[in-house]
C-alpha cells in the first residue's frame, strides 16, 4: 500500500501536481457533482408541476409542494396580482380548477435560462417558461419569469414559494390592452359593480370587435344582470370568433336551458 501511495505521489510530482492539491481537486469535484444532481432534481420538479397540473394528476401536483402553513404562490401581470398564502389555499384553487375541468389538456410548456441556487436544504430557481397549444388558442404563447424557493424535505425537493410574473404583459399593444380593459370589467364584477362593468366591458368589444373573448366576458356581465337575451347574443358572437371557447359553449348551454 506504502509502495503503491509512493508511486503515486512520484507520477503527481513528475506532472508538477501535489497530492494534496490532488485531494483538493476530488473534493471539489465531488461538490460539483452533488450540486449537479441537486440542480437537476430540482428542474424535474419544476417540469413535473405544470406536467401533472395539465394532465389533471391531482395527486401528483399535490406531491411536489410542501403541505405547510407558510407556502406561498403569486401570480403578477400588468392590472392583475394575486397572492394564496397557505397549503389550504394553494391547494384549494388548483384542486378546484382541475376539479372544474377534469380532463387531461395537451398544453405544452417548455423551460429555460436556468438560474438554480443551492444552500444544504434551501433552494432558489430563476427561470422563464413558455406555456402553448392551449386549446381555445392553439396559436398563443404564454410567457412568464418564474422564481420559486423549495426546501428539503425527507429528502426530495418540495416548493414552498412560487412567483409568476408575465413580463410582456407591459408592453403597450392591442392584445395588452385588451386584456387590461377585461381585467378592469372583472375587478367592478367582482365588487357587484355590474352596470359598470358591462360599460367597460362594452367598450373593449367595441375597441376590438374581432376579439372574441370581449364578447365572453361581457356575455358574462349581462347573464350576472340577468339580461338573458343580450347574454346569448354576446356568447354567439364569441363562439361565432373561436368555435372551441369552452367557456361560451357551458354557457350559452345554462342560458338556452
Amino acid at each position: 500500500m506504502k509502495l503503491f501511495q509512493r508511486t503515486i505521489s512520484f507520477n503527481l510530482r513528475l506532472r508538477g501536481i501535489s497530492l494534496a492539491s490532488l485531494v483538493v481537486l476530488m473534493i471539489v469535484g465531488a461538490g460539483a457533482f452533488a450540486q449537479s444532481t441537486e440542480e437537476a432534481a430540482i428542474k424535474n420538479v419544476l417540469k413535473d408541476g405544470p406536467a401533472a397540473f395539465f394532465k389533471r394528476d391531482a395527486a401528483a401536483w399535490q406531491a411536489l409542494w410542501k403541505h405547510s402553513p407558510d407556502v406561498s404562490q403569486t401570480r403578477f401581470n400588468s392590472g392583475f396580482s394575486a397572492t394564496l398564502k397557505g397549503w389550504d389555499k394553494v391547494s384549494e384553487q388548483a384542486m378546484n380548477a382541475i376539479k372544474e375541468d377534469p380532463q387531461p389538456l395537451p398544453i405544452n410548456v417548455a423551460q429555460e435560462n436556468f438560474i438554480i441556487r443551492v444552500d444544504n436544504k434551501l433552494a432558489t430557481a430563476e427561470y422563464d417558461q413558455t406555456t402553448s397549444n392551449f386549446p381555445d388558442e392553439p396559436e398563443t404563447k404564454f410567457r412568464t419569469h418564474q422564481y420559486v424557493i423549495l426546501e428539503k424535505d425527507n429528502n426530495k425537493w418540495k416548493v414552498v414559494t412560487q412567483v409568476s410574473t408575465n413580463p410582456e404583459s407591459y408592453v403597450d399593444n392591442d392584445t395588452n390592452i385588451e386584456a387590461r380593459m377585461n381585467a378592469a370589467g372583472y375587478s367592478l364584477l367582482n365588487t357587484k359593480k355590474i352596470d359598470e362593468a358591462i360599460e367597460v366591458l362594452a367598450l373593449n368589444v367595441k375597441l376590438f370587435p374581432n376579439a372574441w373573448n370581449t364578447y365572453d366576458s361581457l356575455g358574462e356581465a349581462y347573464a350576472l344582470k340577468g339580461n338573458k337575451d343580450l347574454a346569448i347574443k354576446n356568447y354567439e358572437k364569441s363562439m361565432a370568433l373561436n368555435p372551441k371557447n369552452e367557456n361560451g359553449i357551458q354557457a350559452l348551454a345554462k342560458l338556452k336551458k
